[in-house]
């Protein structure tokens, strides 16, 4: 008689029982807020959540992004995403339940910091260990913060606001190392039918920084403020209207306010001097930038023409990779896809851009004379 050798019937149904009840007990975790899908495949557009934040770190080799997400419940999500341009790879690292991830910088090139807002505004910084992708700490703030307006990468001493009505605003800078306010509160009062707007920066030392106001009274609708820490007063700086061209950044200390703009695919100093109210075009350069603490030496941004690297110093601006010749109809769209990024070397000799288009973000690798050669967080 032949024997049969199939598994009797009730216990292939009691494995399968128990497989569900494992499965019961042990759901999949949840995907953590970000972009939805797979590195390389995944696309900035499609996400779980919203990006809040986007820093790159200080010696330009890798990127974080933050993402919050709300869930039906109420409960909100947040998580920390993180690419190794040189080693081309990605890590992820999940945010402690219940806060919102209201701004990123970095501590230096191997530790990203997340500022946390909970639902009773409470301010609280987490540190992430880039390497492990892993959280390595937490610092409680015990003060009430409804958002950051700026915090410089190596810094300590974020500005933030306290307190916020439509009509004044409690503004500071705090240590985050030292948990206390830096200088004194500041009180503004907020031109009407006004709002926040981007376009920030902080002095090293806490002593002053620079915030922006969207006002429809302003030239071009937006006005930029600088506040003294010290005496806790501000003081209007100018509207959007009376610069040159689009800030790139922003630098205040003692020496005045330093800022970068783009004027017409071009890079060039300009100078804000608190005694006398006015601003100077510095096109050869401000000499020492050791007068603006945290200032880069320079800064690298693409045009539809190529790559560009403006001296801040000096004022000179070399080209890095040119564009020029490449004229395909393929070549053109990319060209003009990546205008405006910011770029960083590589080991390779290639580079990567980055970009962000209303919390979009974009981020790519060039070959070495500044052809696409693939994606790394591409917008679309």
């Amino acid at each position: 008689m032949k024997k049969d050798n199939k598994l009797p019937l009730y216990i292939l149904f009691a494995l399968v029982g128990v497989a569900l009840v494992w499965r019961i007990a042990n759901p999949p975790a949840a995907r953590l807020p970000g972009p939805v899908g797979q590195f390389p495949g995944w696309k900035s557009v499609a996400t779980l959540g919203v990006m809040s934040s986007q820093a790159v770190n200080p010696s330009g080799t890798m990127w974080a992004g933050a993402w919050n997400e709300t869930l039906a419940t109420g409960q909100t999500r947040s998580a920390v995403r993180i690419i190794d341009f040189n080693d081309y790879s990605t890590k992820a690292c999940a945010m402690p339940d219940g806060v919102k991830v209201d701004c990123l910088s970095w501590a230096d090139d191997n530790t990203v910091r997340a500022f946390c807002i909970g639902s009773k505004m409470e301010g609280q910084v987490v540190y992430v260990d880039v390497a492990a992708g892993k959280k390595h700490s937490e610092v409680g703030l015990n003060r009430r913060i409804t958002r950051v307006i700026a915090w410089p990468a190596t810094s300590d001493n974020p500005a933030v606001v306290l307190d916020e009505t439509d009509k004044q605003m409690q503004l500071a800078v705090v240590s985050t190392s030292g948990k206390q306010i830096v200088g004194t509160v500041i009180s503004f009062d907020m031109p009407k039918d006004s709002g926040p707007a981007p376009g920030a920066g902080v002095a090293a030392d806490g002593a002053s920084f620079v915030f922006s106001i969207s006002d429809p009274a302003a030239k071009d609708g937006r006005s930029c403020y600088l506040a003294d820490t010290r005496t806790g007063t501000t003081k209007k700086m100018f509207d959007l209207g009376d610069v040159p061209g689009r800030i790139e950044g922003i630098w205040p200390s003692a020496a005045g306010v330093l800022m970068v703009c783009n004027v017409k695919d071009k890079l060039e100093d300009v100078v804000f001097d608190p005694a006398t109210g006015k601003l100077s075009e510095q096109r050869g350069g401000v000499g020492d930038l050791g007068k603006w603490p945290g200032a880069p030496k320079s800064i690298a941004l693409t045009s539809y023409d190529g790559g560009f690297e403006f001296d801040l110093a000096t004022g000179k601006t070399k080209m890095v990779f040119d564009l020029t010749k490449k004229t395909s109809q393929p070549d053109k769209l990319w060209r003009d896809m990546i205008r405006e990024s910011r770029f960083y070397r590589l080991k390779s000799g290639g580079f990567v851009t980055v970009s962000e288009t209303s919390g979009a973000i974009d981020i790519r690798e060039l070959r070495a004379d500044g052809a696409w050669y693939r994606n790394l967080l591409p917008r679309m």
